[in-house]
């Protein structure tokens, strides 16, 4: 590699922060981001087009108290925003992991 070469990596936008485990019988809540360097702290909308029963967004957050019988699920995860005059769309797709809560608080992964 010569001193005078720069590298550049594709700029992609993405929804960062992946989401936490949830552990039933414990309140849930994850609030993603965005990553856009093109924009310093955009006001963003998130949204899916499903849910389980136990999750909902709420001000940007979805939140929800794990029942004894919930399971993994997979979530598409929707964040609108604008750049500009000119709204954007990203999405992804992730998965809560539910694991199990004992009485001395610690998680048994699964």
């Amino acid at each position: 590699i010569s001193r005078n070469t720069w590298w550049f990596k594709e700029f992609v936008r993405r929804i960062a922060t992946p989401p936490p485990k949830a552990v039933i019988g414990v309140p849930y809540e994850w609030t993603p981001t965005i990553w856009d360097p093109q924009i310093k702290a955009p006001k963003v909308y998130f949204s899916s087009e499903w849910l389980p029963p136990w999750l909902r967004w709420e001000n940007n957050a979805l939140r929800g108290l794990p029942p004894p019988d919930a399971t993994d699920c997979n979530i598409v995860v929707v964040a609108s925003y604008y750049q500009g005059k000119e709204l954007c769309h990203l999405k992804t797709n992730f998965t809560v992991h539910v694991v199990p809560h004992t009485p001395s608080g610690a998680m048994f992964m699964t």
